[in-house]
């Protein structure tokens, strides 16, 4: 009697345990939320909306997508860290909110410690343009006009401390050259301003800027990767241009919040890696912007992050930039 009683009670423990199991192999069972710190129907929503169809798929679940736009991706990232951690709610984010934002503002509401590294999901060069009338054909050409006249001539930016703020004011320092700067609301504003002509130089991502190349309504006068861009394939890197030390380029990774279990982080990065990996997939989503697929793991997106940071808290420095 005693045995029988204690194998009915040893059974009995086990169903918790098998129950745990069972849900974990399920994961995800319920929808899961993508935190997206960007307006709908802007390039960021259509990557993680491109992504979550893939996972949706993968999952038999959905990916709901939370756009939370506002403050330099602090809004998003905040509500992220402040999240249950329980493996059903993530951040989409760039560079911003783990690297930049610490450095460009005094006080942020949310500790970049707060948010786990998932992997990153892309990335994508930036190319020099200038105005179709500027006098300069090619990078040498740009930095010599920019040294003759200091402080005639104006860069535009997406925004105080936005990448394309930064990279210029590093390329400046790296050269000696002096330019205004102009920042804008967005993207497209700046580009548009200048073609127009009003503002004579910026940085923008080559699939944001690749239509206007195309169409003589901008001037490419050097792309950032170390390869030149199938999109504007007779660009010149800057290393072919004589700037083999110059970087800037931007990407989009995912985040958890802290307390996140382990394994199902793991499979989060798994699963989209399978999703963006899917040659298919890339033509479909991610060529048509020049985004490249990244995929690597939540600890090699860690270990990135490092020196993301000690990157970010230099060019923070020399552009000067700050925001409250």
């Amino acid at each position: 009697m005693n045995h029988l009683r204690r194998s009915i009670l040893l059974g009995l423990a086990s169903v918790p345990t098998l129950a745990c199991y069972a849900q974990a192999q399920k994961y995800p069972n319920r929808p899961v939320r993508l935190i997206v710190p960007y307006g709908a129907g802007g390039s960021g929503d259509a990557a993680a909306r491109s992504v979550g169809e893939g996972l949706g798929k993968l999952w038999g679940q959905t990916l709901i997508i939370d756009n939370r736009p506002g403050a330099n991706e602090i809004v998003a990232a905040d509500l992220t860290a402040k999240s249950p951690p329980d493996g059903y709610t993530y951040l989409l984010a760039s560079e911003a909110t783990p690297s930049v934002n610490p450095f460009l503002y005094s006080k942020l509401p949310y500790d970049p410690k707060d948010l786990v590294p998932v992997g990153r999901m892309l990335t994508s060069q930036y190319a020099l343009v200038v105005s179709p009338d500027f006098p300069a054909k090619t990078l040498k050409e740009f930095v010599e006009e920019v040294k003759r006249h200091p402080g005639k001539y104006n860069f535009g930016s997406q925004g105080i401390g936005g990448p394309n703020h930064l990279a210029m004011s590093w390329f400046e320092n790296m050269t000696g050259m002096k330019m205004e700067h102009v920042p804008y609301r967005s993207l497209p504003q700046g580009i548009q301003e200048v073609a127009a002509g009003r503002v004579e130089a910026m940085f923008g991502p080559i699939g944001s800027i690749s239509p206007f190349i195309r169409k003589g309504q901008l001037k490419a006068i050097a792309v950032s990767g170390k390869v030149r861009q199938p999109e504007i394939p007779d660009v010149p890197t800057f290393a072919e241009s004589g700037f083999p030390d110059f970087e800037a380029s931007f990407y989009l990774g995912v985040f958890a919040p802290v307390g996140t279990p382990s394994d199902m982080i793991h499979q989060f990065s798994r699963d989209m890696n399978k999703v963006i990996s899917d040659s298919a997939f890339q033509r479909k989503y991610f060529q048509p912007q020049a985004y490249d697929a990244i995929g690597d793991t939540p600890e090699q997106f860690a270990e990135f992050l490092k020196k993301d940071r000690i990157r970010a808290q230099e060019r923070v420095k020399v552009s000067g930039a700050k925001l409250d």
